[in-house]
């Protein structure tokens, strides 16, 4: 009922979204659908990906702008959050893209803003937005918060939190994305954590699971363990293989499908050729997201090795497929992995005791067990009440915006 009386905005959303395939990217596009199907009508504002089109939805535009490479949450990306001086930056051109997104926005002429990826994109937002008189809700999902506790983003720091700090409202995924901008003197931040709609993860078929397991030469009775991340340093895929490593001297009935690509793609083959463990890793390179629910229909364990994470949605899609996940104790993730009840949590880069959680996860009875709670878990979440909450605080956003715009000046304050 509150959702049909709920006032309709036009809404201008910039950031991450897809076709890029990251997790903040497509709880991006999970934004805006929801939004839509909630009746607002949304402009989104995004980088141009050469070769792939934006998804198309119902009240959605898509602007795309062309940069010569993404911006990503490096250090020297980052350093697109300071002031603009004029000048380009690298091979991202900060003042076209700047000059796009204001003539976007002042054709749009939107009720508020929707910054998803915090940084650097809400400082390119910012300046626009106070100066157009439009109100700003930050949507911050992992790295954009907590890579600023680094060295490395000292110089960009202040600028980012400034920014934040301006928005007129902001959205952490997780209680640590929360606790952690807090300590920088962000305050007043909303927690709403991301979320999924279950029912496109269906159970794993007997026979959709041979077929894909015959495809790439599974062993039928191998327990399949499967990651699927952007093969980084901060996700940390070379303990997967260490911990493999351990793992199958114990127990050959082992299976690691590794979707994803990376810079530490070719370091974790080698690796897996080193130790001797060629035929128990498959590596698919990049997945869309119906390729990678395909390759859940065929694996019994999601597992993550990750040094920083917001709540990934992986664990969450994992878990509504019916795979428990064995991940490292990083961010957000304690936040969802319920210790013994839908996954196992283990202590970053502890490869033994990664090792020790994969054997005790490949006793049948033990997985069928975790199996059914990790769906159990995944079908208690609620992509109805998540729209709700965003439609809150949009709309209480918007009514605070219009209420200071109407706040009476004391005579002191107007002007002569």
């Amino acid at each position: 009922m509150v959702e049909i009386d709920a006032p309709k905005f036009n809404l201008f959303a910039v950031g991450a979204f897809p076709p890029a395939l990251g997790g903040g990217e497509r709880q991006g596009w999970t934004i805006a659908r929801q939004l839509a199907k909630a009746g607002h009508s949304l402009t989104i504002f995004s980088q141009e990906i050469a070769g792939k089109e934006p998804p198309i939805a119902q009240n959605v535009r898509f602007v795309t702008f062309p940069t010569q490479r993404q911006v990503d949450v490096s250090p020297k990306d980052f350093s697109l959050a300071r002031p603009i001086s004029g000048y380009l930056n690298r091979h991202v051109a900060r003042e076209p893209l700047r000059q796009a997104l204001m003539a976007e926005i002042s054709r749009a002429r939107p009720d508020a803003i929707i910054v998803n990826f915090g940084a650097p994109w809400a400082s390119f937002v910012m300046p626009i937005a106070k100066k157009m008189g439009i109100p700003v809700i930050t949507i911050i999902h992992g790295s954009d918060a907590h890579a600023l506790t680094r060295p490395e983003y000292r110089k960009t720091r202040k600028a980012v939190v400034r920014s934040y700090s301006k928005s007129d409202a902001k959205i952490a995924v997780a209680d640590y994305l929360k606790s952690t901008l807090d300590a920088m003197g962000v305050k007043n931040i909303e927690v709403i954590r991301n979320t999924i709609d279950a029912k496109k993860f269906g159970a794993i078929h007997p026979e959709k699971s041979g077929f894909w397991r015959k495809r790439f030469n599974i062993p039928k009775n191998a327990t399949v363990f499967v990651h699927v991340s952007y093969l980084a340093p901060v996700k940390n895929p070379l303990l997967i293989v260490q911990a493999a490593s351990l793992a199958v001297q114990k127990n050959p009935e082992m299976h690691f499908l590794i979707v994803g690509e990376g810079p530490l793609r070719q370091a974790m083959e080698k690796m897996v050729k080193t130790n001797g463990l060629s035929k128990k890793f498959t590596f698919t390179g990049e997945a869309t997201h119906s390729q990678i629910r395909n390759y859940f229909s065929f694996s019994n364990v999601h597992i993550m090795s990750s040094l920083r994470e917001g709540t990934p949605l992986v664990i969450m899609e994992a878990a509504a497929a019916g795979l428990p996940t064995i991940a490292t104790r990083a961010g957000g993730i304690p936040e969802i992995v319920l210790d013994g009840h839908n996954g196992f949590l283990v202590e970053q880069e502890n490869a033994a005791q990664m090792a020790e959680k994969m054997l005790e996860i490949s006793d049948p009875k033990i997985l069928k067990r975790m199996s059914r709670s990790s769906r159990q878990w995944a079908n208690g979440m609620s992509i109805r009440k998540y729209r709700q909450r965003l439609n809150e605080t949009i709309a209480r956003t918007i009514e605070n915006a219009k209420a200071k715009k109407e706040k009476p000046r004391r005579f002191w304050q107007r002007k002569k």
